[in-house]
């Protein structure tokens, strides 16, 4: 499957991590550069014992305001998450519906070209059987629709894209 991505920033840098296990490894990535051979020897909230390339890592966290301040023996890092929605990786454009969690597309209720109103539902997605109604933001065009009934999509993915429209012109 995809992987997993999350996104920190440490001081004034941003760093973008992908990871997924395969056969019991984990294979991750920061800023597409792999770290080699990662198997989670053990794993709590507030401890992670890695094995990294054969070499046994320990690793507290400690959580507070929303910063992770992770001590190794690499040293002391504080990690800021970036929040899903504003996924550098998406790079999304103002007026992009992004699906707000992996799952399934069970209707579309807009086509290209559509004007909405703002609350309009556009797209609906099944997840964890429950379903998620992904609304217009402003009134506007439907300028794309990404995606069609039965797909899978993943959480920050453009689904549709509205263009809003000034009211003076609306009028007009």
């Amino acid at each position: 499957g995809e992987p997993q991505r999350a996104a920190y920033t440490v001081g004034d840098t941003e760093v973008a991590v992908a990871y997924r296990y395969r056969r019991g490894v984990l294979d991750v990535r920061v800023d597409d550069a792999a770290l080699g051979e990662v198997v989670v020897a053990s794993a709590t909230p507030d401890l992670v014992v890695l094995e990294v390339d054969g070499v046994r890592r320990r690793y507290t966290v400690t959580r507070a305001d929303g910063v992770s301040y992770v001590d190794g023996p690499d040293g002391s890092v504080a990690l800021v998450e970036v929040p899903r929605f504003a996924d550098p990786n998406a790079a999304a454009a103002a007026g992009s519906l992004l699906a707000p969690m992996p799952g399934g597309v069970v209707r579309v209720l807009a086509e290209a070209g559509a004007s909405v109103t703002a609350g309009q539902p556009l797209v609906v997605l099944e997840a964890m059987k429950m379903e998620h109604t992904v609304a217009a933001p402003v009134d506007g065009i439907v300028s794309e629709i990404h995606v069609a009934q039965g797909d899978q999509v993943d959480t920050g993915q453009v689904l549709a894209v509205v263009d809003e429209v000034a009211e003076e012109a609306a009028a007009g």
